[in-house]
């Protein structure tokens, strides 16, 4: 009901498009990491974290993609809310890694959209970015959902192929 009310909310002011696009301006997203917790002691990657993402509006509560991924997808913001989170989990790990040089950058797994997928800027952005910032790619792990793989298998290989080679690895969802 929350999600649907907020979700209305959106819809119903003057112009969603702009709201969102405001949001993405003023970084009015918020990215919290999930801890994967690994099932034996020896697994290959024992600090891993998926991103969530949530839209902070005013005095209220974060609001999960499920309140704004439709207005979103309607509106073909996807690749630009893509390109938020990946932007901003790199320039969240390297001012960590600057203020602690001790610490231990984890791989961080990102969901990335169907609409996403098909843009076929999104790879030479993300690679762009990876360069730009010197961010280690291994530590990004692009989270595909199963059915998008099957129904967009030509975008999703040329979307791997493209970054693949430069460390970032690669999960099903």
């Amino acid at each position: 009901f929350y999600m649907e009310s907020m979700t209305e909310q959106l819809i119903s002011g003057s112009d969603p498009r702009a709201q969102l696009m405001r949001a993405l301006r003023e970084d009015h997203f918020v990215l919290f990491a999930q801890k994967i917790q690994p099932l034996t002691a020896s697994a290959p990657y024992p600090h891993c974290f998926e991103i969530l993402l949530r839209l902070q509006k005013e005095m209220q509560p974060p609001l999960p993609p499920g309140g704004f991924f439709p207005v979103a997808e309607r509106y073909g913001l996807m690749g630009e809310i893509d390109r938020w989170v990946v932007r901003n989990v790199i320039k969240w790990c390297l001012d960590k890694q600057r203020s602690d040089p001790a610490w231990q950058m984890p791989l961080y797994g990102v969901n990335i959209a169907m609409a996403s997928l098909c843009d076929p800027r999104l790879a030479s952005d993300v690679r762009e970015e990876l360069q730009r910032s010197a961010f280690p790619p291994a530590n990004l792990c692009f989270e595909l959902a199963e059915p998008d793989v099957i129904s967009h298998y030509a975008a999703v290989r040329a979307f791997m192929g493209a970054l693949r080679p430069l460390g970032c690895r690669f999960t099903l969802d």
